[in-house]
């Protein structure tokens, strides 16, 4: 009885839909970022012709770039048809389709480029897999989607199973556990010198320096409280009711404090993305009501600037 409320308990469509929108925002925001490392592959002299990286496709990996021999004028189209299946994701057109093409486009775009990507698009690249799950199940699209306004999921069912939405939820524990797991297997982190040598690499990890280097007791502090958060607060507190939002709240608090100090790229962007997963319908509901009145004032100001213009 347990397991079958754990996976199969009826829920509010709500939060998947919004989560699949800043999915499709999100995604549209990563191509237009990682264009330029895409470019320096699939362009003409690219890396993609550099003898060896191409040899032999990675164990267990795909893309249709190992089977295309000249592939600038390949590379570009599948670029696209990523960006228009991110943006037909965000609006909710033609879903199921959009789901399928974002994850093939991502995979065979993202798999290839060894050298400059890091585990942040390999989880984005999960992610686009368990959205095409979803996605073809009809379970994305029931809420903010023009598939919803205008063609058959308006007939489907308000509720889903939560097992929708536990993908994403195991998922996201998985990654901060087995994470903190790994970190437990270097001496530092047992001594508390992690964040030590961190915060000294300026001139690479590091946007500026903290000055928290002169203090070895405060990141003997730090180095400890980010193995735990990771390793037991986050994958046990998320799941009681009482202390979900707290810990969400804390968590983004970390995750922007890694953006303001330190050069991890998307990673921050992504974790925050997944964070979606655990919102509530009334949680939604309040997010789209305030993105409602946020996208209205600035409406009201626009329109008062164009009004003074013509005056």
């Amino acid at each position: 009885m347990l397991m079958n409320d754990f996976f199969h308990r009826p829920v509010s469509s709500k939060p998947l839909a919004f989560f699949r929108a800043v999915w499709g925002l999100f995604l549209i925001y990563y191509y237009l970022k990682i264009f330029w490392l895409l470019d320096i592959y699939y362009a003409e002299d690219g890396l993609r012709d550099v003898s060896l990286i191409f040899s032999e496709p990675p164990v267990m990996k795909w893309s249709f770039f190992y089977w295309v021999d000249h592939p600038t004028i390949f590379f570009y189209a599948i670029y696209v048809v990523g960006l228009i299946s991110a943006l037909g994701t965000l609006l909710g057109c033609y879903t199921r389709l959009c789901s399928v093409l974002t994850f093939f486009c991502f995979v065979s775009l993202v798999t290839p480029a060894q050298w400059g990507t890091n585990s942040a698009d390999q989880l984005t690249k999960i992610l686009s897999f368990l959205f095409m799950i979803t996605g073809l199940a009809g379970y994305t699209a029931r809420h903010y989607s023009l598939d919803c306004k205008y063609r058959t999921e308006s007939n489907s069912s308000d509720t889903i199973p939560v097992w929708a939405y536990r993908l994403f939820q195991v998922q996201l524990c998985s990654i901060y556990f087995f994470g903190a797991i790994s970190k437990m297997a270097y001496p530092v982190w047992h001594n508390g010198q992690a964040m030590q040598i961190v915060l000294t690499q300026t001139d690479s990890w590091m946007r500026f320096d903290t000055g928290l280097t002169d203090y070895p007791a405060i990141t003997a502090l730090l180095t400890t409280a980010a193995l735990m958060f990771e390793l037991v607060l986050f994958p046990l507190l998320v799941w009681f009711c009482r202390t979900r939002l707290w810990i969400l709240g804390l968590g983004v608090a970390f995750h922007l404090s890694i953006i303001i100090t330190m050069k991890v790229f998307i990673f921050t962007e992504v974790m925050i993305l997944l964070y979606l997963c655990f919102l509530s319908e009334k949680e939604v509901e309040v997010c789209v009501e305030s993105i409602k009145k946020a996208a209205a004032r600035v409406g009201a100001f626009c329109s008062r600037k164009e009004n003074q213009k013509t005056a």
